[in-house]
């Protein structure tokens, strides 16, 4: 009767299918048997020794090595045993996109409820790489938003101490051009209107593109600014062409849009 029921377990058992893991099964044993549960840092050790395969298939093959796998006979029914509690690998990590794990790196905490707080703190405990990335973000946002740069140099000697490869790429950058970052760190100014004018001219430009010359231009531009500064018309207007009332440059622009052709 044991045989028949070890054969009818066999039968019922699914076959699994062949997988890029099979390579690196007696490594993820090994490790397994070791005691070891951290399923991140389990995943960046097998793409270090080659392994193409995705993070949810890892965890798949270390579900099955959680479930009890029986196959001795048993002559005589034995009492259910209480399964020993095993901590659960971080599944929930592969759902995480790098934009939002980035967001909650950068976001104030006292601005987090209570699940974004969780999934931050299980995107921490992942790895010390990661604690130590939360850590450093959290002070560069502090330069920022209390507008200091006293700080920076110590940051930028923490980031090159650090085993955060991008993060190091990021200080390169900062001290190939430091002055500019200590400028915008504390001083009130920033190019965001210059930027929003740009975008404006960009819009007209081509909403009218290749039915009209600059004439049309300069009048639609200049009747979006009834109270433009002198700085606009100098950085708009040609040196060589004198200013002429409004009217008759809306004359000339609709003339221009009969005729001109870009």
């Amino acid at each position: 009767m044991a045989g028949s029921r070890l054969l009818s377990q066999t039968a019922r058992r699914r076959r699994r299918r062949p997988s890029l893991i099979d390579p690196y099964a007696r490594y993820v044993l090994t490790w397994w048997h070791e005691g070891n549960r951290n399923g991140l840092q389990l995943y960046r050790e097998l793409t270090s020794r080659g392994y193409k395969g995705s993070s949810k298939a890892m965890y798949n093959y270390l579900a099955t090595l959680r479930a009890p796998q029986s196959d001795a006979p048993q002559s005589l029914p034995l009492k259910p045993r209480k399964r020993k509690s095993v901590p659960s690998l971080p599944v929930p990590l592969e759902n995480f996109s790098a934009q939002r794990a980035t967001w909650l790196f950068v976001c104030e905490p006292e601005k987090l409820d209570q699940r974004q707080q969780e999934e931050l703190m299980r995107i921490r405990q992942a790895s010390p790489s990661a604690e130590t990335a939360y850590g450093l973000a959290q002070a560069f946002m502090h330069m920022i938003r209390e507008h200091t740069a006293s700080q920076l140099e110590t940051w930028l000697s923490s980031v090159e101490a650090s085993h955060v490869p991008e993060l190091k790429s990021i200080a390169r950058g900062i001290r190939q051009d430091k002055a500019a970052v200590v400028a915008g760190l504390t001083l009130p100014w920033n190019n965001g209107p210059m930027e929003g004018h740009v975008n404006r001219l960009k819009l007209i430009k081509r909403s009218m593109y290749g039915r009209a010359k600059l004439p049309l231009l300069r009048a639609r531009v200049l009747a979006c600014w009834p109270r433009r500064s002198l700085l606009a018309r100098l950085s708009l207007l040609d040196s060589d062409v004198p200013a002429r009332p409004h009217g008759e440059r809306m004359q000339e622009g609709r003339a221009g849009a009969g005729t001109g052709r870009a």
